[in-house]
């Protein structure tokens, strides 16, 4: 999609026209530009609020929704990711009518066909896991949760190794990456632990990870 700047020029021309009583042809030219720059600003608000907590998680800072979050907010996911879903779709129609010719190609083409579903999944992990980490980031206070593992990775990666998966969870908001051995090595798949941290009731920052006994 094109990406149109600011035309400041534009706006103190379509001012000048309304003052002379000339036709609204700058007017409308501005009202044209400020919805772009509004279509733009959504979808990358949209990414950056999905894709927080996964680029924090590489980093090591985890965050996982809570049980409760979890449970509830299905329903709320799917109407969210739909309505995504069709802001992917005008954003498609709107980039092919703006540039037909670039998507003459097969990639082009496979790429705009996707978008769509790629919003919807973006839809759903502002739901699950974008909108509460910000929360929590914001609002959080000292907060626990209990969980249930669900598999232990020992290995290493690169960007999420020595990881835990936690059962229950939304993919993507159910791995813990680069957690020291001395928590992996008395965790195993189906065990039951109590996650600490910074959180709200929608999530948590994870701190500590103990046994529930501890």
């Amino acid at each position: 999609m094109k990406v149109l700047r600011w035309n400041s020029k534009a706006i103190t021309n379509s001012f000048a026209a309304t003052l002379r009583g000339e036709p609204l042809k700058h007017q409308a030219k501005l009202k044209k530009l400020s919805f772009q720059w509004w279509l733009f600003w959504g979808f990358v608000a949209l990414v950056i609020v999905s894709a927080f907590p996964v680029v924090t998680m590489s980093l090591g800072y985890n965050f996982i929704p809570s049980p409760m979050w979890a449970a509830e907010s299905g329903g709320v996911a799917i109407l969210f990711g739909m309505i995504s879903f069709l802001f992917g779709i005008w954003i498609a129609r709107f980039a092919v009518s703006r540039r037909r010719e670039a998507f003459e190609n097969y990639s082009a083409a496979y790429a705009i066909l996707l978008l769509p579903f790629f919003m919807f999944f973006l839809g759903q992990l502002v739901v699950f896991s974008g909108a509460p980490s910000i929360l929590a980031f914001v609002f959080g206070k000292p907060i626990e949760f209990s969980y249930q593992v669900r598999s232990v990775d020992m290995k290493a990666g690169r960007h999420c190794g020595s990881e835990i998966k936690i059962a229950k969870l939304p993919f993507l908001a159910n791995r813990l990456c680069r957690v020291p051995d001395q928590i992996r090595k008395f965790v195993h798949e189906g065990a039951s632990v109590v996650i600490g941290g910074r959180g709200t009731g929608y999530g948590i920052w994870v701190q500590t990870i103990k046994r529930p006994w501890e």
